[in-house]
Order: C-alpha cells, then sequence, then structure tokens
C-alpha cells in the first residue's frame, strides 16, 4: 500500500453504531450448491430479523447484477469482471464446503426444515452469541 494513504478516523464509531441500532454488526454467509436455497433462507432470516426490530441486508449475486454490474451482460469476460468487482467465487467453481463453519442446516430432501425454521436456527446462534444485543 502507498505510504501517503492513512486511515481517517470517524467521529462515530463501532460502539455507537451498536448502541444506536441496539445490535452488533456481523456477516452471515449461506454457502451451498446452486438451488440449494441459499437466497430462501436469507430472505427468511431478513424477515425474521426485520420482524424483532433488527436491520438487515442481503447481498445477493443477481442482485448484485442489477446495481454495481448493471453495465455486465453473461459474457465470460464480463463474467469475470464480475467475480472481481464483488469478489466472491464464480458459479462455475465446484463448490467446496467450508473448513471453519459455525452452523450446519439441514439439505434439501424428504426432512428437509422449512426456510423460517432455517432461519430461526440462525437467529438462535445471534442471540447466543451477542449479536442480537449491545
Amino acid at each position: 500500500m502507498a505510504t501517503n494513504i492513512v486511515w481517517h478516523k470517524s467521529s462515530v464509531g463501532k460502539l455507537h453504531r451498536q448502541e444506536l441500532l441496539q445490535q452488533k454488526g456481523c456477516v452471515i454467509w449461506v454457502t451451498g450448491l446452486s438451488g440449494s436455497g441459499k437466497s430462501t433462507l436469507a430472505c427468511a432470516l431478513c424477515q425474521a430479523l426485520y420482524s424483532t426490530g433488527k436491520l438487515t441486508y442481503i447481498l445477493d449475486g443477481y442482485n448484485v447484477q442489477h446495481g454495481l454490474n448493471r453495465d455486465l451482460t453473461f459474457k465470460a469476460e464480463d463474467r469475470a469482471e464480475n467475480i472481481r468487482r464483488i469478489g466472491f467465487t464464480g458459479v462455475d467453481d465446484p463448490y467446496e464446503p467450508p473448513l471453519n463453519f459455525e452452523i450446519v442446516l439441514p439439505e434439501k430432501g424428504n426432512n428437509t426444515a422449512l426456510p423460517y425454521e432455517m432461519a430461526g436456527t440462525v437467529i438462535s446462534y445471534l442471540e447466543e452469541k451477542g449479536y442480537l444485543r449491545t
């Protein structure tokens, strides 16, 4: 990094935001194969947290395509640029389950939990870890 680039400290810090919002910030990565219900779970989780007064934001790959990457197509060179811009692995790469996951939710099958039930599992974890209180 260049030596003339310095961090500009804000007068409003992390603790101020936590106090204002009555919640701690965190990132929830939902991983899985294409069509496994990641977006459905994210939406159920967002709705459940919203109903308790918590703020969330979903960064879904297809939605990013409508904003930051609206000038791109699905041609190979544009897909590479899409990956470069948002910094996540492309759909064509084989799925690699995370090594250090914190929660495992059931896969699709005969006994799959409903999205709102899986969202409840995630919320219980967030409560247990103290993310939903300051």
